[in-house]
């Protein structure tokens, strides 16, 4: 491994002023502002995750100091002088980086590239040694036959990363593509790659693909680099993002101009999830016939992201002579944006929700949530303020005639009110002019709302909606249910007058709670309808008419005043989408897995948790990466009730028992079972890794002997330790979960007691001084919260209590060489569960020695109960390991039909302890089979 840095720490700092942030970082203009860090006021410090104990993950935040003399006070938001000014405000971008390789190539070298000035070797796969060279400027690969990649790899292991390269393409291809490109990841002859191909007509293609390292290789996405052709000596620009299960992309010509923003292409893949290597990989495809040819590589530099999130102030401050000023900033993660400051986020309905995450142009969801729940089903009038949109700056509804609140009852997810139109009254909406283009350049829209009716007490027809197109040769449109027959028609009226039945649905009318869709489509001359009339199952009712296709530029719910004494009619959730495509589930419909869920009608009951963690996300507009493990382990949740965005996540962290945290400029959720049976991810001595020495938590504050767990729609179950009826005090606890089936809720409160119930000691923090140890630099920027770290060599006073644990958290200090990590940790051994054909055996609780064993005896005496029986005697379960007390032995074999039996041991003292222990002993199996939950 490198010496550490001899100069400062490879810290990297960028903002990107005027930035949208709730963008994607890639379509970002970054400015790197390193050199105006105050190092010396003040170091980078970044928290995140979990603090000590806590329940809760908070913002991460990234605290840091920047001078402001330079270009005239460019870091005050309100300086008329500064060189941001009108730009640089809240919530601009930042992110800090560290460099963790780059190389420039300013050197020579023959058979080989040497070792890049960041310190670490670089190693060749593929041809012989005079293939690589470094001559001042450039490492070069020289291919000298077709099918023949040749690669230089750099001696780090890395997991979510940003490379990029310039290469130099010095010929025409000849009868096939030559490959220029990135590979990161690279383990094994498996990586993930950014490849250039450049075909014998000039076309240059970045193609991202995955090779498994067998000949396998998967393209997960590609797209030609835009305005180039390619010509001999041609330099491009290459850049490979890999960000958990998201690779990206993009190249271009490097002499034409600067590295543009947004992706060329992207994709996700989830085939390799563990570190690797980074490098430069060459190829001249099959059949091309350039060979000897050299690529010439300028620069190589690998960033790996420690901070991405918001700036939301830029608080100017000066010394007493006023020369001296700086800017302290403290940016957040994106949690913040689910509460910044002291607001109190929106409460909304999960329909609504879906709709707005769908993307519509217009929206009124003329929906009554929160207090008022607990009105009269009928008589409160609806106000206003209760019909606007649900979009900023659009019109709210308008109400003509009585309107009032009806209750309907949704088919799982209980209690809504939508707006009552049966004493004639109508809901005229107006799209506005934006929303009305936007149906009209797409060629095509879909129209979407709720309702609620009785056919049987109507005398005649009724009509749901209109919607009206004056730009169209179809001048408006009607969605009619018929009486007589009973039926669905859309009838589209021609401005030159008169009316066309489009869509004849005979039967079949929804009088129970449901979502109607109509699709138009312009195709050729015609424009094709399609009617849904149980929102987006089953096949569509389809029909055609002759003419041009229009934006809406109105709604009206009941245009006709139908009448009705006896019923409501309730309509809601006006809506229309640019698409004929709606991006969004509505009804009942089954999952990856087989599994049947309710949609967004139905509250998403059923809804897998880590589905309802990547839905949520999606609907806020935030990126998140979703660590699932084994599907039949997966958590199916209950109705999603109406709450704010956080709690809603809140909720899927306890009923699923995963975690929610942050990673830069992006959310993850590591799921239970994804926690399960973890290898370690960082290995550390006890003795010399850590810069301090650990403290167990003296409070114990983690442990729980007794958890009640109830159930948001009904239920409850208690898991309470043996020791407590034994008359051990109680330490108890309590968690409220959203689970489809009530009759889990016994499992959920066991594996909760589980969890917090063991007596061991509890490691709250671990510090870790990277300056000192550069060599596990690479494992913690590979670690995340929910990662293991496994602490070997205890004291002696502790023996048989190794450090293994979870990250929960973690606070980073980076300076001028200071490179600090303090880790929050919980127990990772509760985690251990039993797999089919794992190393974990049954428990054999109970089981004593049945007489004094020596510090020096290889034979002891078993007694076991009836509560488990003896003792497994079948020579194919050895070797077996054991704890005696506080001693790890390793057995070779036990004989005897009945307790006691004898037991010979092959080797003692596996955990570092070894003592005499005297009869009544507790002798249980090292690892015990634990059922998950």
């Amino acid at each position: 491994m490198p010496a550490y840095p001899a100069g400062r720490l490879p810290v990297v700092i960028q903002i990107a002023p005027g930035a949208a942030p709730a963008a994607d970082p890639g379509t970002y203009r970054w400015v790197e502002i390193t050199d105006d860090w105050r190092v010396t006021h003040s170091p980078v410090t970044i928290e995140e995750g979990r603090g000590d104990w806590g329940k809760a993950v908070d913002p991460a935040t990234c605290t840091l100091t920047l001078d402001n003399r330079t270009n005239g006070g460019r870091y005050s938001e309100f300086n008329p002088y500064g060189e941001w000014y009108g730009v640089l405000g809240p919530d601009t971008p930042l992110r800090v980086r560290l460099r963790r390789g780059e190389d420039l190539f300013a050197r020579t070298v023959v058979d080989g590239w040497g070792t890049a000035p960041s310190g670490q070797v670089w190693t060749r796969v593929g041809g012989a040694e005079d293939d690589y060279s470094v001559q001042p400027g450039a490492g070069r690969h020289r291919l000298t036959e077709d099918a023949a990649p040749r690669l230089s790899l750099l001696a780090v292991s890395l997991l979510d990363v940003d490379v990029s390269t310039v290469v130099t393409v010095p010929a025409a291809a000849t009868d096939a593509a030559i490959v220029p490109g990135l590979v990161a990841r690279y383990l094994a002859g498996a990586g993930y790659l950014a490849e250039l191909v450049i075909d014998d007509i000039g076309t240059v293609t970045l193609y991202l693909a995955v090779v498994d390292g067998v000949g396998g290789y998967t393209v997960v996405d590609f797209a030609d680099v835009p305005d180039v052709t390619h010509t001999p000596g041609a330099r491009y620009g290459i850049r490979l993002v890999i960000d958990g299960d998201l690779i990206a992309g993009r190249a271009w010509d490097a002499d034409a101009g600067d590295e543009p923003t947004g992706w060329l292409a992207a994709g996700t893949d989830t085939t390799l999830t563990g570190p690797g290597q980074i490098g430069v990989r060459s190829l001249l495809d099959p059949g091309n016939s350039n060979a000897p040819l050299t690529l010439s590589y300028e620069r190589v530099v690998v960033d790996v992201d420690m901070f991405g999130g918001t700036v939301p102030a830029w608080p100017p401050t000066w010394d007493k002579s006023g020369l001296d000023r700086t800017v302290t900033v403290t940016a957040r993660g994106v949690l913040y944006r689910y509460k910044p400051g002291s607001g109190t986020p929106p409460v909304h309905g999960p329909f609504r929700r879906t709709t707005l995450g769908a993307g519509p142009v217009a929206y009124w969801p003329c929906e009554l949530l929160g207090e008022l729940d607990q009105a009269p089903a009928s008589g409160l009038t609806v106000a206003a303020g209760l019909t606007a949109s649900a979009l900023p700056g659009h019109p709210p509804i308008g109400i003509a005639g009585g309107v009032q609140w009806a209750q309907v009852q949704q088919p799982v997810a209980g209690v809504t009110r939508l707006t009552d139109l049966s004493a004639g009254a109508r809901l005229v909406a107006e799209l506005p002019a934006a929303a009305t283009a936007a149906c009209t350049t797409a060629g095509e829209y879909a129209v979407q709302f709720a309702s609620q009716h009785e056919l049987a007490s109507l005398s005649g027809d009724l009509v749901l909606m209109e919607w009206q197109t004056p730009g169209s040769t179809i001048a408006a449109w009607r969605l009619v249910v018929t009486q007589f027959p009973t039926g669905y028609q859309l009838v589209g009226f021609p401005a030159a007058g008169g009316s066309t039945v489009v869509i004849d649905k005979p039967g079949g009318v929804t009088t129970s709670y449901d979502i109607h869709r109509v699709t138009l489509r312009q195709v050729g001359g015609d424009i094709e309808a399609a009617f849904y009339d149980n929102g987006d199952s089953g096949t569509p009712d389809t029909g055609t008419i002759a003419g041009t296709l229009a934006g809406p530029t109105r709604m009206i719910a009941n245009p006709t005043g139908t009448t009705d004494g006896t019923s409501p009619i309730v309509v809601g959730h006006l809506s229309v989408f640019p698409t004929a495509d709606v991006p969004m589930r509505i009804s009942v419909h089954a999952d990856q897995w087989g599994e049947p869920q309710g949609a967004a009608v139905h509250s998403w009951v059923r809804e897998a948790a880590t589905n309802r963690a990547r839905r949520l996300a999606a609907e806020d507009g935030v990126r998140i990466h979703v660590l699932a493990g084994d599907p039949a382990g997966e958590v199916r949740m209950g109705a999603q009730t109406p709450m704010a965005s956080r709690p809603l996540l809140a909720e899927v962290e306890a009923s699923d028992g995963g975690v929610l945290y942050e990673r830069p400029h992006r959310l993850a959720y590591q799921s239970r079972t994804a926690r399960y049976n973890q290898p370690p991810a960082l290995t550390l001595s006890m003795a010399g890794d850590l810069s301090e020495p650990p403290e167990p938590d003296p409070h114990n504050q983690g442990y729980r002997n007794r958890w009640h767990v109830t159930r948001t729609d009904g239920g409850d179950a208690v898991a309470e330790a043996d020791e407590v009826a034994a008359g051990a005090l109680v330490y108890d606890d309590r968690a409220e979960v959203s689970v489809y089936d009530a009759t889990t809720l016994p499992d959920h409160a066991w594996w909760r007691l589980h969890l917090t119930g063991r007596r061991q000691l509890r490691w709250p923090a671990l510090v870790i001084d990277l300056a000192a140890r550069p060599q596990l630099i690479d494992a913690w920027l590979c670690c995340r919260v929910g990662s293991r770290i496994l602490a070997t060599d205890p004291p002696a006073d502790v023996a048989g209590q190794p450090i293994d644990v979870l990250i929960e958290g973690a606070k980073t200090v980076l300076g001028h060489k200071d490179f600090t990590v303090t880790a929050t940790v919980s127990p990772a051994r509760p985690w251990d569960v039993a797999v089919a054909g794992g190393p974990q055996r049954p428990p054999a609780d109970g089981s004593t020695l049945a007489a004094d064993l020596a510090d020096d005896g290889m034979q002891l005496q078993l007694a076991s109960t009836d509560r488990n029986g003896p003792w497994s005697t079948d020579p194919a379960d050895m070797p077996l390991d054991i704890h005696v007390g506080g001693e790890e032995m390793r057995v070779s074999a036990i004989t005897g039909a009945t307790s006691p039996q004898t037991v010979t041991i092959d080797q003692r003292g596996l955990n570092g302890v070894v003592r005499a222990w005297p009869s009544g002993t507790p002798v249980q199996v090292a690892r015990p089979a634990i059922v998950p939950m």
